[in-house]
């Protein structure tokens, strides 16, 4: 995943949204960067904008943020 880039558009017909408790949000991820750190981490950038209007939730946002993402490679499906 080291340099995995991820853009959506509303243009390019995927689906991209944000949950907030059962209200549909679409959502336009302008650029989600990995970058990995170390074995198991990753430092995620990440810059979207929320459609929240579309449900009426609240105003429209354009979010920017960066974390760091440590990778379980011991999950066991049940």
């Amino acid at each position: 995943m080291d340099n995995l880039v991820i853009i959506t558009t509303p243009e390019d017909n995927t689906e991209t949204s944000v949950y907030i408790g059962t209200r549909y949000n679409p959502c336009d991820i302008k650029k989600m960067k990995f970058e990995k750190v170390d074995d198991d981490l990753y430092k995620v950038t990440c810059e979207l904008f929320i459609e929240f209007e579309y449900e009426m939730v609240a105003k429209n946002e354009f979010f920017k943020f960066s974390t760091l993402l440590e990778l379980n490679r011991n999950i066991i499906e049940e």
